[in-house]
């Protein structure tokens, strides 16, 4: 994803330039059923996949209701929701801040764009400390007192322009930690091994909330306040919220740990 986002921060500029806004978002269009083809390609249906499709199947709605009921996602769908809001609300108006400060609308994409790409570091740094014993809850409340800290160097301070652009590479790198964690814990938040597909479907329909709020919630607060400098409040709040995720899921972990031993 932080590659995909990357892409279309250095390619839109050009492409809305040369066709038009509207032709810019026919070719993302393209592009996801170019994928999408691609995947049907290089996973043709096998028997292998017959022989599975004709057993019997949990109920859709069964695991639904199941997953809806288990504390576990909603910890997930939380953190995500909130790590989407703050992530978002970062570096999508970087771009209007950067045109603002007098800076070529596409430097300021390019700069972002690599921004953005320092959140591929953190997540595949997520599954390396996770293998080595590293807490998840450690990595999310780290991961979230170092965004609520960057973003004010970012939004909220009048550091030079190095060091603003300094600060949104090390959110964006210490940010990935987060998505990261929160996949790796699917498999054992799931209420049942049948129910991590609407595990993650309840993770991801917490990220699109969380896109689809902090926009135009953080744009207000730029409307009303006059600039962006309290932007950071806004990234701050969502990263607190990612901490309380990570305690919650420390208290969640502690109690299962608790209930194994007693069983044995």
């Amino acid at each position: 994803m932080p590659l995909g986002m990357s892409l279309m921060l250095i390619a839109t500029p050009w492409l809305i330039s040369a066709v038009g806004w509207r032709s810019a978002w026919v070719a993302t269009s393209v592009c996801a059923l170019g994928w999408a083809l691609l995947i049907a390609r290089a996973h043709p249906r096998t028997e292998q996949d017959a022989a599975q499709s004709a057993r019997p199947r949990a109920s859709l709605m069964g695991l639904m209701a199941l997953t809806l009921a288990s504390p576990g996602p909603w910890l997930l769908a939380v953190g995500f929701l909130f790590y989407a809001a703050q992530f978002l609300g970062a570096f999508s108006f970087l771009p209007t801040v950067y045109r603002e400060a007098g800076i070529d609308p596409r430097a300021g994409g390019a700069l972002t764009a690599v921004a953005v790409l320092g959140n591929a570091v953190g997540n595949l740094a997520s599954g390396h400390l996770l293998q080595r014993g590293v807490q998840r809850s450690t990595l999310l409340i780290t991961a979230a007192c170092v965004i609520a800290m960057m973003s004010w160097v970012i939004y909220g301070s009048t550091a030079p322009f190095g060091l603003r652009y300094a600060a949104a590479l090390t959110l964006s790198i210490v940010s990935g930690l987060v998505p990261g964690v929160l996949f790796a814990t699917v498999p054992s938040y799931a209420p049942d091994p049948r129910a991590v597909s609407t595990t993650v479907g309840w993770m991801q329909q917490g990220s699109g909330i969380g896109q689809a709020l902090s926009l135009p919630l953080i744009a207000l607060l730029a409307q009303r306040h006059g600039d962006w400098s309290l932007t950071w409040v806004a990234i701050s709040v969502c990263a607190g919220i990612v901490a309380f995720v990570g305690l919650a899921m420390r208290r969640f972990d502690a109690g299962r740990t608790g209930q194994a031993s007693a069983i044995r």
